[in-house]
């Protein structure tokens, strides 16, 4: 048994070294979040690890169409509506 588990862990490894190369090609370049994540893989890096990588990957995106929207003069009230947004963090 502790041989299976040695090999799950093992391979749970590899995959996670496997989307943090995929991330790291598909990704502009600079992102801090990437490289943390791939140094935590090397140390036994989680699903967890992923996911909060991925949830500030999102909110950054979201951020910059905020940019973008604002930049365009789109109303603050419809840009906090549609992104959840809060009117200030908008401003």
């Amino acid at each position: 048994m502790y041989e299976s588990l040695k090999r799950l862990l093992l391979n749970q490894q590899k995959f996670f070294a496997w989307i943090a190369q995929v991330l790291v090609q598909k990704l502009p370049e600079g992102r801090k979040q990437i490289e943390q994540f791939m140094l935590q893989i090397k140390e036994g890096g989680t699903a967890m690890g992923l996911e909060q990588i991925l949830d500030a990957i999102k909110h950054e995106g979201i951020e910059q169409v905020v940019n973008h929207l604002i930049v365009e003069g789109v109303d603050q009230s419809l840009i906090a509506r549609a992104t959840g947004f809060s009117i200030d963090k908008i401003e």
